[in-house]
């Protein structure tokens, strides 16, 4: 039988590591390597890498799990899977990896000495075997799985790229610079763009292979409505003043988030007005990625790996049943209980106040929050949907004005 005080003394234990608003803390190592890339095929399968290390989780970041590679001292800089068992990684000091089983092993295609060679900084399939892979001076192509290359001197560093067709792709870089190619990576143009971008451009992102845009690392978000031909300049981003923007994605046309030293912001209207979303820790965003404007993920410094499946934003499920002013703060139990995928929580406010309700799983993980905001007295009920939750043993948890309660919910899918 599980003792509901050691679940309390376990929330209080992961209290100063679990992140408020709708961002919710999947991992985080205080000593751990920075995270470069991050790559989901579905919901629930993903990876990442960076330092070190590549991970890998089967239940939508619940769970990540270390994978040992061959090159067990580079920086891996960005991992591009093609199914749940085909998956590339590219890294620095002439570091190519491959795997045919999900990673379980890791092949080395290239794997130089350290501090030998160029660095490998970006790579991008468009079938099982052909694909592009971008170095500090050379782009790679290969049309066998990375069985043999050919290449193309470029000297300039490219940090992303993206291929529509087999002929016609994209890269940016350093310098503000931004090339395209028609002729499958055999020769590179570079987009002459006005005004310059006079900062270096870490990743572009693209939306149905025709909208593109990239924030360079002196604020300025471009835009490309014709898969890179012209560009126009949609604005200097804000909250980053003095600081220099890492990563900029577009989830749809309207929706898009940048992200960089303690700072992550998005945009609902196609990127001219921003707001600051609140992020625990401060840690920098080194990448993001999102299946939709809903479900996605953030990663970065020490091993941080966040999640939403809201964008972000509050749950806005509260409803107030009754104006009435209770007798004292209170707590119920969930109904039904156990539940599948939606349940109520009803709660009662004595006086007005800010309440929180979080929910927690059985490790004293945040899974969700539900309430945080400021209310009047009176009896409320709020609706808790777990569609990606695994089924077990959840805890909730409400505070408000000095009053602490906590329940157990099951869920049962």
């Amino acid at each position: 039988m599980i003792n509901p005080k050691k679940i309390l003394l376990l929330m209080f234990s992961f209290s100063s590591i679990i992140a408020n608003g709708q961002w919710i803390l999947q991992n985080r190592e205080l000593s751990g390597p920075n995270l470069y890339d991050i790559k989901f095929i579905n919901r629930n399968t993903g990876w990442v890498c960076g330092s070190k290390t590549i991970m890998k989780t089967t239940n939508g970041g619940f769970n990540w799990i270390q994978q040992t590679t061959p090159a067990t001292n580079k920086n891996l800089n960005e991992i591009f899977p093609i199914d749940s068992n085909l998956v590339y990684c590219v890294g620095s000091w002439e570091t190519i990896l491959k795997t045919t089983n999900g990673g379980n092993n890791w092949i080395a295609i290239r794997n130089g000495p350290m501090y030998q060679g160029q660095s490998y900084l970006s790579l991008y399939f468009t079938s099982k075997d052909t694909g592009w892979i971008a170095g500090e001076q050379y782009i790679m192509r290969t049309l066998d799985g990375c069985q043999s290359f050919d290449s193309t001197y470029l000297n300039h560093w490219l940090y992303s790229l993206h291929f529509k067709n087999s002929n016609t792709g994209l890269g940016v870089g350093a310098a503000g610079g931004v090339f395209k190619t028609t002729n499958s990576g055999i020769n590179w143009i570079q987009i002459n763009i006005v005004p310059e971008p006079l900062g270096w451009i870490y990743n572009l992102s693209v939306i149905d292979n025709k909208y593109c845009y990239f924030v360079e690392r002196q604020r300025s978000l471009y835009r490309s409505t014709n898969f890179g031909d012209t560009w126009d300049s949609i604005c200097s981003v804000p909250y980053f003043e003095g600081i220099n923007p890492d990563y900029c994605t577009f989830s749809s046309l309207n929706t898009g988030w940048v992200g960089g030293p303690g700072r992550l912001i998005k945009s609902t209207d196609g990127g001219y007005i921003w707001r600051q979303e609140y992020l625990a820790y401060g840690f920098q965003v080194l990448t993001m990625y999102f299946l939709n404007d809903n479900t996605g993920w953030i990663a970065g410094g020490k091993a941080t790996i966040m999640h939403t499946t809201t964008g972000g934003e509050p749950l806005l499920n509260i409803l107030q049943t009754g104006n009435d002013i209770p007798s004292d703060f209170s707590l119920e139990q969930n109904y039904p209980n156990p539940f599948n995928s939606m349940t109520n929580v009803k709660f009662e406010m004595l006086n007005a106040g800010n309440v929180k309700i979080n929910v927690y799983d059985i490790t004293g993980r945040e899974v969700a929050l539900l309430v945080n905001k400021y209310l009047q007295a009176g009896t409320y009920e709020v609706r808790f949907e777990s569609r990606d939750s695994p089924s077990g043993i959840y805890f909730y948890r409400m505070e408000a004005n000095g009053f602490t309660d906590v329940k157990r919910m099951i869920l049962l899918k």
